[in-house]
């Protein structure tokens, strides 16, 4: 791969290359990432998997999402794109100059403010429909009920009907159910907002010379839920960084977003969201062991963190 990057940089002018390093911790199902040293700069080159159809449409879409919200810096500069001339399809990015969060023991207080200032500008991105063609919603809680109950299905077929962890899972999605729907008049009034949807440790970088944190990984965006993008945020993903349990941490970030961004019904759409959050992963770590065909990783329901957070947060609604 090496020297194949290096002849398709420089039929590009964009420089000689001196160095291609593969990085391990971006890589994902479908791409893999490459550090691209050359004279004129270091880029990122995001190569489709061979075969991958879904990498091929992803790549493209990140191509063009990261050049509508190029001037809102929240994210690397997208530089070329080329689905037909390398050997897979390939985007060139801009090299971040900074660390992921997946590599990073302690965070200071200045880092997770400047991390929400990257939630709220991101928030504020001006897309609709008309500048791209989104393929998800979040304007309605009910969104992913069908989706629930079909990957429910699929569980009961491998696990058999009077399984326990069913019975218990299915008390915890009906009792969410019914809360979800009592918000769902709060979250349908509310401001249609853009939506970073793949919001972990591996894909925020914290940038060090710019003093501020911005995303990779640009395939997944979505409109609506001005709360979902937050809540992903202050879910146990980030909570340790600052060293805080998880309650303490998720009060924190409320009051930091609202100092910064004022939204009518915030903290009952907050918890709302990580409600329906829990459950949905609840669900998929099961189903995702059932679709694999590998033994599920939990005896009982308990067992699992998603369940046990979404019994806390039931507990305070």
């Amino acid at each position: 791969m090496e020297q194949k990057l290096e002849s398709y940089f420089k039929s590009l002018n964009l420089g000689t290359v001196s160095g291609v390093t593969e990085l391990k911790d971006g890589n994902s199902s479908n791409h893999n990432n490459y550090k691209v040293v050359t004279s004129q700069g270091i880029f990122v080159a995001r190569v489709t998997k061979p075969g991958d159809l879904l990498g091929y449409t992803n790549l493209s879409d990140e191509y063009t999402i990261l050049k509508l919200v190029e001037r809102y810096n929240i994210g690397p500069k997208a530089i070329h794109i080329d689905l037909e001339n390398f050997e897979n399809p390939i985007l060139i990015e801009e090299f971040l100059d900074g660390i992921s969060y997946l590599k990073i023991s302690t965070a200071t207080e200045d880092m997770l403010e400047k991390t929400i200032d990257l939630l709220v500008a991101t928030s504020k991105v001006g897309l609709g429909f008309e500048q791209f063609p989104f393929k998800f919603t979040y304007t309605t809680f009910q969104t992913n009920f069908k989706v629930w109950m079909t990957r429910m299905e699929e569980i009961k077929k491998t696990l058999g009907d009077g399984n326990q962890i069913l019975t218990d899972f299915n008390s915890v999605i009906d009792s969410t159910k019914e809360i979800l729907i009592k918000k769902d008049a709060l979250l349908t009034s509310a401001p249609k907002e853009f939506i970073y949807n793949d919001i972990h440790p591996g894909n925020l970088f914290w940038l060090p010379r710019e003093g501020k944190t911005k995303f990779i990984d640009w395939q997944k965006v979505s409109l609506g839920n001005p709360a979902f993008m937050i809540s992903l945020f202050a879910r146990r993903f980030f909570a340790y960084f600052w060293g805080m349990d998880e309650k303490e941490f998720a009060a924190k970030v409320i009051k930091s977003y609202q100092d910064k961004k004022q939204v009518r019904g915030f903290e009952e759409l907050f918890y709302a969201s990580m409600l329906e959050r829990a459950v949905s992963d609840m669900i998929w770590s099961v189903w995702a062991d059932v679709k694999k065909g590998v033994a599920v990783k939990i005896s009982k329901a308990d067992e699992s963190q998603y369940y046990k957070e979404a019994i806390t947060l039931m507990s305070g609604m």
